[in-house]
This record gives structure tokens, C-alpha cells and sequence, in this order.
């Protein structure tokens, strides 16, 4: 079972009429700050937690909002709301969760012309938990707290006494604590006779949390949790919120209306959870976030043995049933899966708000395949407003440098530089990013152009590739300071002898600047060096060397020039 699709959002904060398509495991959020990714994680907690929406939920307070959603049956989830299924979709029911007023609560219907109303109860069976970033693990992981996660660690003590058939005063020795309560009581005494009251030390009767006032959690050297590093806190209070809440649904129901909450799988019984994650990234270190983030999909597709096992012994169950929503600020946190993302942005040319989801798009496999080569890049673009596609690494490079040089910053504006292997998936990129509403453009070498030439949005160098463009933009003075930079200007001293015989060699290799040459032998001199130097240049191409040539060239080549202009609204 699992959230399909939201149809209809109407009056609900800056998210009226998007319409959402999910993936039925793992959902990642993304977007720029103050977008409205958080908007999305507390629509779905108030529709299928609270049961109730707030003031600060209402875009205009005299209207009402309304959600249609679409829950997806799997086989063994069919029959969770009492037989009640869509007319053209025996595998799925559209809701209809509406509050007229501010005061008011929540109210669900199933969407058909009866209207059939459905409970919040029967909502509730789906068990949202809702992890927001701000919480602060430090202060709920702890086995003195009666609440929360300090609720599953006193648990897990009830559980291990059990085990061991011990009562919690079985842990401490009777004799000895009654020889520290005579003591006790002696020096009270003495107060007594000076009050001339009869006050006393005695043994709690009920000796309730004992284990729990002696115990401590943190790491193995014995550093409390409080002192380890946030993201540590972080991870492990995320499994103790979801043990919390089979926890807290079991012990506060009788143990057939439990069962009647899970869903049966032949002779498997699986607890159903819509697990709702606020940028789990925070305090992770890029590693740790995809590590974390695949540890909690194994989680929730039960392909954690050691937490099956755990599950089966605190509440016989099998497993989880469920989905996970991810907002994100972080392109190491995202998996390899077009198909999970939703984007939330605002169009470029209109500035109108929009969502788009990857489920809704189907690429070619043989394509998709091609693209998994570049999505180490990829995945970073998902967060620009605007990209520019590189062939490679010296173009990587350059372009920020040029940029730079034009006064105009890519980061300021939200435009990424992504380098891709080569031409060949420039067009496919160009197209699923755009359908991601991020406007795309490319620059690629000229020996390409008849593949490309008419595609929207493509820019070709002059000459046949970026280092024969740069080169030919160089004069003979910059080029000779980018040779110094670049530790190959032993290659020009032959050919400038050739015709300044008296060049100083040791001066020449100390300043390249004292070289005195008219401008006409200066151009020949470039212009017949150029096939020894151009092969020095594309020798072990990388970003470092295409950004030393766009720092030192004369002039910017004459297509990342009108690139940059492109993007920085000159053109």
C-alpha cells in the first residue's frame, strides 16, 4: 500500500493546484530554499496523522482546503479500506480530505458520487512519521525519558527483564541498601531532635525505573550520546522513532485491534508506516548521507535481516509496509533513479510555482543506461536552476573562469557547470533535465556540429575544439605567461630564436614578458607553432589546465563569450 498520486491540492499554503505522481518505495524532495519542499512532508503528516490543518495551512482562510489523493493497493493490501476500491481501479481508492474552516478538522470521503465518508481512524492505519530537522535526538534519546524514543529504550529494559525473569528489584541488593538507609535515618535523627518531627528514609514501595535511572547511552568508550556527533544522534534516533511508533500503536490498542492494523501476507503480518524524513542529510558526512539513506530503504523493503528479527521478537511482526519521503538540499543523498525525484521550482520565464515528478517519465532503457555513465554529475545538476553541458574536463574548466572574467557568477545564479563523457549524451540530458524545468544549454566542439546543428539552445566552438579555440584567441604575449603557468614554455624557445637571435634564454625563462617582438612576427610565430602546440595541450586533458588557458587567453573564444552573455541576460 502507498500513496500514488495527489490530483487535486486547493488553498493549502503556495501548493494549489500541483498535481503529484509518487514512487511506490522512495521519494526524494528537491528544490531551492523556501520553495515549499517541507510544504509537501506536512500536507501529507496533517492528512494522515494530525487530522487536522492550521491556520498557517490555509492560503485564504475563507476558503477550504481540499486534498484528492490516490492510495495504491499492492495484493495484500487490497481490502485495508472495507473493500472500498476506485471504479476503474480495483487496485486503488481516491480520497477526498477536505476542512472547511480554521477550526475545524479534517474530513475524508471516498471520491465517488456517494461520497462515502471514511474515518480518521481508518486514515490513522497507515501510520505517518513525520522526522523533522530540527529535533534534537540529544534531548529524547534517553532511558529517564517516559516519551518518545526514551519510551522504546525503557521498552527494551521491560523486554530484557522479562527475558531474564527478573522484576526491576530483583537489580539491587536488599541487605545492602537497607544498611544505607539506617545511616541515612541516623543523621535524620539528629535533625529530628531539633525539629522534633519523625521524618524517615524509606525504600520506594514500588521501585518502578530503577534500570532506567542507572543506565546511560552513548558510544563504546562510554562518551555519552549528547557528546557524540549530531548526525550519530540523528541516524540511530530515526530507528528509534519508527520501533516508537509500532510501539505505541501496539500497547495502546488490544492486542486483536493491532492485529487488525497490520496487513497479512499469506502467513506474514506487516506493519504499514509512510515514513516522512526532513533533510536526514544535516550533520552527515556526504558518505554517511547515500549510506544512511539506503540503510532506511532496507529497512523499509525488509532486506535488513538483523531488524526482522528484532521486529518479530518486540511485536511479531514481519516486517514494515511502507514508503519513505526524503526532502533534500544534498545531491549525495540521492540514489540512482530518475524516477524518484520531485522537483519543486519556479518556471524560469514565469516565475510561476510548479512540481514535477520523475515518476511521470519513461525513458529508453538503452538511454537511461547511457545517462547512469554521467549521473555522478547528474545528480548535482538536479539542484541548478539553469545548467550548461561540457564535453569534458578542460571545458569544465574553463567556463567558470570565463564567467568570472565577464563579471557574472554562476553560483550567485544558480547555474551549475556539468561535464559529461563526451557529446553523445548532451541531448538526452538536455531533455530530461528540461523536463525537470531547469533550463539547459551545451557547448560542444565544432567537429559535432552536424550532429547537433538546429538543436535549441546549443552552442559550437569556432575552431574544431575547445583547445584549437582557445588557442587561436591567444596572443603571442598571454600565450607565452600560459606556457610559463603551464610548465611547457621550454617548447616555444627554439622557434622564437629562430627569430630573435638574440634572446636572453635565462631571462626569457624567468619573465616571458621581456621578449620584444613586432606584432606582425609575433602572429606568424603562433601561427607556426600551432600543430606542435595544440598537441601539447590536448596531452592529459583536465579542469585545472582549461581553466589556466581561460584565465590567460586574450580574448574569451567567441562561443563561450556569447554563452556567457546567454546567461547572463545580455542576449
Amino acid at each position: 500500500m502507498y500513496i500514488k498520486k495527489i490530483a487535486e491540492i486547493f488553498n493549502y499554503r503556495n501548493m494549489s493546484g500541483s498535481i503529484i505522481s509518487f514512487d511506490k518505495a522512495l521519494n526524494f524532495i528537491i528544490g531551492e530554499n523556501n520553495i515549499g519542499k517541507t510544504n509537501l512532508l506536512e500536507l501529507l503528516n496533517s492528512v494522515f496523522s494530525v487530522g487536522k490543518f492550521v491556520e498557517t495551512d490555509f492560503f485564504n482562510v475563507l476558503e477550504p482546503i481540499r486534498i484528492v489523493f490516490t492510495i495504491g493497493y499492492d495484493d495484500a493490501s487490497v481490502g485495508f479500506f472495507e473493500d472500498n476500491f476506485d471504479i476503474d481501479d480495483n487496485n486503488s481508492i481516491t480520497i477526498i480530505a477536505e476542512q472547511d474552516v480554521v477550526d475545524g478538522r479534517i474530513s475524508y470521503y471516498h471520491n465517488t458520487p456517494n461520497m462515502t465518508p471514511i474515518s480518521f481512524s481508518t486514515i490513522r492505519k497507515i501510520n505517518s512519521l513525520y522526522y523533522y530537522a530540527q529535533r534534537m535526538p540529544s534531548k529524547e534519546v534517553d532511558f529517564k525519558k517516559t516519551n518518545g524514543s526514551g519510551k522504546v529504550l525503557n521498552y527494551l529494559i521491560k523486554k530484557s527483564l522479562q527475558v531474564s525473569g527478573l522484576n526491576e528489584s530483583d537489580v539491587i541488593n536488599r541487605e545492602n541498601i537497607d544498611s544505607i538507609i539506617s545511616n541515612i535515618n541516623d543523621s535524620i535523627d539528629s535533625i529530628n531532635t531539633i525539629t522534633g518531627d519523625s521524618i524517615r528514609a524509606f525504600l520506594d514501595p514500588v521501585m518502578d525505573k530503577i534500570v532506567s535511572r542507572l543506565l546511560m547511552i552513548g558510544d563504546e568508550n562510554g562518551r555519552e550520546l549528547s557528546s557524540l556527533g549530531e548526525g550519530i544522534q540523528y541516524s540511530f534516533n530515526i530507528i528509534l522513532q519508527i520501533i516508537e511508533i509500532i510501539h505505541n500503536t501496539k500497547i495502546s490498542r488490544k492486542p486483536e485491534d493491532f492485529e487488525e492494523r497490520l496487513i497479512s501476507d499469506g502467513d506474514k503480518k506487516y506493519f504499514p508506516l509512510i515514513l516522512l524524513l526532513d533533510e536526514p542529510e544535516i550533520h552527515q558526512h556526504p558518505y554517511r548521507q547515500r549510506s544512511l539513506t539506503k540503510k532506511i530503504e532496507g529497512l523499509m523493503s525488509n532486506a535488513n535481516q538483523d531488524f526482522l528479527d528484532l521486529l518479530h521478537e518486540l511485536f511479531d511482526i514481519d516486517g514494515l509496509m511502507g514508503q519513505i519521503f526524503i526532502t533534500t538540499h544534498s545531491p549525495n543523498i540521492l540514489l540512482n533513479d530518475y524516477k524518484q525525484f520531485i522537483r519543486l521550482y519556479r518556471d524560469f520565464d514565469t516565475n510561476e510555482f510548479r512540481i514535477v515528478s520523475g515518476n511521470c517519465i519513461s525513458l529508453d532503457d538503452k538511454l537511461y543506461k547511457h545517462l547512469l555513465h554521467n549521473y555522478l554529475y547528474l545528480k548535482e545538476a538536479m539542484f541548478s536552476k539553469r545548467i550548461v553541458f561540457v564535453e569534458g574536463d578542460t571545458e569544465n574548466g574553463a567556463v567558470p573562469v570565463f564567467a568570472k572574467r565577464k563579471n557574472f557568477d554562476l553560483d550567485e545564479h544558480g547555474i551549475g557547470v556539468i561535464k559529461l563523457d563526451g557529446a553523445d549524451s548532451v541531448l538526452y540530458c538536455m531533455e530530461l533535465y528540461r523536463y525537470f524545468g531547469i533550463k539547459t544549454y551545451a557547448i560542444i566542439d565544432r567537429d559535432k556540429k552536424d550532429k547537433y546543428d538546429g538543436a535549441q539552445d546549443i552552442f559550437f566552438t569556432t575552431e574544431m575544439d575547445y583547445e584549437e579555440d582557445v588557442y587561436t584567441s591567444f596572443k603571442l604575449h598571454e600565450y607565452l605567461a600560459c606556457c610559463k603557468k603551464l610548465d611547457i614554455l621550454q617548447s616555444m624557445i627554439g622557434p622564437i630564436r629562430r627569430k630573435v637571435s638574440d634572446l636572453d634564454v635565462a631571462a626569457f625563462r624567468n619573465d616571458p614578458s621581456v621578449l620584444e617582438i613586432d606584432d606582425n612576427d609575433a602572429d606568424l610565430l603562433m601561427n607556426e607553432c600551432k600543430a606542435d602546440q595544440l598537441d601539447k595541450l590536448k596531452g592529459s586533458k583536465n579542469a585545472c589546465k582549461g581553466a589556466i588557458l581561460a584565465e590567460y587567453v586574450t580574448e574569451i573564444p567567441a562561443a563561450f563569450d556569447r554563452l556567457i552573455d546567454m546567461l547572463s541576460g545580455v542576449i
